[in-house]
């Protein structure tokens, strides 16, 4: 079953990858790319409860993002021996690519450790590089019709869709009556721009929006620049994804699903405390601050410091009904489940607390916000995985 690695786990299944040399058969270079764990970019294939894959992706444009000094030595010397721009394929110019710097596999689960990175690129129109240092096997054989070079692999996104499986697993493809979704994790301004009109429309008449702007244009306005925020300040290291079918011509702009989280270790979603109160202010007016405040209180009482829980901060479909949002919610539950950690996040439209209370959610508190004499709910939902029969006083904030 292939799953999305999450930050905690990255160390771990390095330090069993050492420990098994039928999946690691060269000189290990994985000391050099701990950086990329706070990237959530990175994927593992388990069976029978044991790892027997694994492999990591980032976009050329995230290098400078890398926090981590020797990790990003190692992607700028990936990079160093990339002929950009030169690369072209038939149709295209690249100067942008998606790197595997590491690849961890026998060759019996390598399509699908290629899965995730391969949705990237076709989605994004970037091609893959694989230097041959970061993988045990021949590439050339492996992978059909790719363009071999002296020290890297590149796979244009014409030749990635043969990786794009149509067999579900909790990473994707994800089923849904409507479609088989595949997940394109947001990185860039386009895709920041298609996540604003998935979440308008699924917010557009949502309670808590419509207490503060009973325009529908100025509240279509006022949900695009605070998804565009929340996205921003979370794109490098949160799990940000838009849910895409597949087309003839895939296209980002296709997108009928969204998820805007923040794993366990991650920062908080609104960005830095002055910047969510000016965002704020400029939205909601400065008289109804306190908005920002409340949201703070109860996050905090329900369910403490956002490092130490997964927190959905925005999650919405175009197509509501077609099992989208259950299918879209494997990924996040998943990686909580995979660290032990609380899964945590807010809902304003009543029917929906049904929806999240079926998957195992639990009501730990309720936020009553008002504004010129019209009021709107919004409860706090959350799964324990330790002990979810623990939660018995809601906490209630007016």
């Amino acid at each position: 079953m292939l799953h999305i690695t999450p930050q905690f786990r990255f160390k771990e299944i390095f330090d069993y990858l050492q420990q098994n040399k039928n999946i690691v058969q060269y000189e290990k270079e994985y000391d050099q790319i701990d950086g990329l764990s706070s990237f959530h970019r990175a994927t593992h294939i388990e069976e029978n409860g044991e790892i027997c894959a694994f492999s990591c992706y980032l976009p050329s444009y995230l290098i400078s993002a890398v926090k981590n000094k020797q990790t990003q030595r190692y992607l700028k010397s990936i990079a160093d021996e990339v002929d950009f721009p030169i690369i072209q394929d038939d149709a295209h110019e690249y100067s942008d690519c998606i790197y595997v710097p590491f690849i961890a596999s026998n060759e019996q689960h390598l399509p699908l450790i290629m899965y995730l990175a391969a949705v990237q690129s076709v989605f994004k129109q970037l091609p893959i590089i694989i230097p041959k240092r970061a993988t045990p096997h021949k590439l050339d054989s492996i992978f059909k019709k790719t363009s071999p070079r002296t020290s890297y692999c590149i796979i244009f996104p014409v030749q990635a869709e043969q990786f794009i499986t149509n067999k579900p697993t909790l990473a994707g493809p994800l089923v849904s009556k409507f479609a088989l979704l595949h997940p394109v994790q947001i990185d860039n301004e386009e895709e920041i721009s298609a996540a604003c009109l998935v979440l308008q429309s699924s917010f557009q008449n949502d309670p808590l929006f419509s207490v503060y702007e009973q325009n529908t244009i100025k509240r279509a306005a006022m949900i695009g620049n605070i998804v565009a925020h929340a996205v921003r300040t979370t794109t490098e290291r949160g799990t940000n994804f838009l849910f895409c079918p597949f087309y003839i011509q895939p296209k980002i702009s296709k997108a009928v699903a969204c998820i805007v989280s923040t794993p366990p270790g991650g920062k908080n979603p609104w960005g830095t405390e002055p910047g969510s109160m000016m965002l704020m202010g400029k939205q909601f007016g400065t008289s109804t601050l306190r908005v920002c405040k409340n949201f703070d209180i109860l996050h905090e009482k329900c369910c403490g410091q956002v490092e130490n829980h997964y927190y959905v901060a925005l999650i919405g479909c175009t197509k509501p009904g077609h099992g989208i949002g259950k299918a879209i919610m494997s990924i996040p539950m998943d990686i909580a489940a995979q660290v032990g950690a609380d899964f945590y996040l807010e809902n304003s439209t009543q029917d929906n607390t049904k929806f999240y209370e079926g998957l195992g959610l639990k009501q730990c508190g309720e936020l009553v916000l008002s504004n010129n004499g019209i009021s709107a709910t919004c409860w706090a939902l959350r799964k324990d995985p330790h002990n979810n029969d623990a939660i018995t006083e809601i906490v209630k904030i007016q």
